[in-house]
């Protein structure tokens, strides 16, 4: 067995760095994590890595994630969920206020090794690149190292299998009917004071309660950033396109011209999926996967826009390479700009402008 203490420190010694050469690592057969909480600003850091290994390993990629009480982490699930679907990608949550899930271990198999990273970070900017954490990296031989391989092979069997005191549906499978039903508790989030977040009943409806004796009243919501610098986008193409009474996922899967799939978005007929980045007003960054569906349609999907009535314009800002800036235009601002946008398919079709 072989240990290596990482000893990180704000961009010195970044988690991200051993995972970004692991991913590269032809050797490594399967990618395992098992993480209490993962964001895009910490993805973002490793997903070409990530894309790249899930095309080359034959999809042998697995996590397992915790999810938080604010499910911002939904439009990277969606992403992980269109992006490399022949992953294996799950959800665990016990729906009790008293217990959290809180693992941080990630997971390199080779034919003769075991390598894992057992500590402090979760998959997040902080965790893997800015915060102060500790892991331990231990390189397992098969043979001589089988009874600690035995053990962290447990530690994932109690996840990837739940037993009790757990249920089996506390684990849950990425798809639509569980994405479908987390965007329903977001929702319903807007509509609760962020004091009494902890106590909605929503997630229950996706997770069986974990029952275990209460011990004390916990609260840990944590407050959004109020000070962020403000990314305005530079000079660079712009987007306006007309968003109508969508299909997929509750109309909110936005079909894309051809025209506007190759001159705008680089994305041409031989391509399956595109991952871009996609910052909203509130100036947070989330993935977005273009996807090509069954009936030739390319599509992405923007959750922002569920609620919002038709027919409304997205208007798009490059900030940089597969980077955008997405506005809402509605009612009389809609009214005004719509006129310009002069290109159409066919006669009915949704309207845009490039310029």
């Amino acid at each position: 067995m072989k240990t290596h203490v990482i000893n990180q420190t704000p961009f010195e010694n970044p988690l991200k760095d051993e995972l970004k050469m692991e991913l590269l690592d032809k050797k490594n057969t399967c990618f395992r994590a098992l993480v209490a909480y993962l964001s895009w600003n910490g993805l973002d850091t490793i997903y070409e890595e990530l894309e790249s290994f899930y095309e080359s390993n034959n999809s042998q990629l697995k996590m397992i994630i915790g999810i938080g009480s604010s499910t911002s982490e939904i439009d990277v699930l969606r992403y992980l969920n269109e992006r490399m679907p022949k992953g294996s990608f799950n959800v665990f949550n016990a729906s009790n206020v008293n217990y959290t899930f809180h693992p941080k271990i990630y997971y390199f198999d080779k034919k003769e090794t075991l390598t894992v990273f057992i500590g402090s970070s979760n998959l997040s900017l902080g965790g893997i690149s800015i915060n102060s954490e500790c892991s331990i990296k231990l390189i397992l031989d098969r043979g001589s190292d089988h009874v600690l391989l035995k053990e962290f092979e447990t530690v994932w069997a109690t996840y990837s299998n739940p037993q009790s005191p757990f249920k089996k549906n506390n684990l849950r499978s990425i798809d639509k009917e569980l994405l479908k039903g987390l965007e329903k508790f977001r929702v319903s989030l807007g509509k609760i004071e962020k004091t009494q977040r902890r106590k909605s009943n929503e997630l229950k409806n996706l997770f069986p309660e974990l029952i275990i004796p209460v011990t004390s009243t916990i609260s840990h919501i944590k407050a959004n950033p109020q000070n962020k610098k403000i990314i305005k986008p530079s000079a660079g193409s712009i987007l306006f396109l007309e968003v109508l009474t969508e299909t997929g996922a509750n109309g909110t899967q936005v079909q894309i011209p051809t025209y506007v799939l190759e001159n705008y978005f680089g994305v041409n007929q031989n391509m399956v999926h595109k991952t871009i980045q996609l910052q909203f007003p509130n100036n947070e960054f989330r993935p977005s996967v273009i996807c090509l569906f069954g009936n030739y349609t390319y599509r992405f999907t923007i959750t922002e826009i569920a609620t919002f009535d038709r027919p409304l314009l997205l208007k798009f800002e490059k900030l940089g390479s597969n980077k955008y800036f997405v506005s809402f235009l509605r009612g009389i601002i809609y009214n005004t700009q719509i006129k310009n946008c002069i290109n159409q398919t066919r006669s009915g079709a949704k309207r845009w402008l490039i310029k």
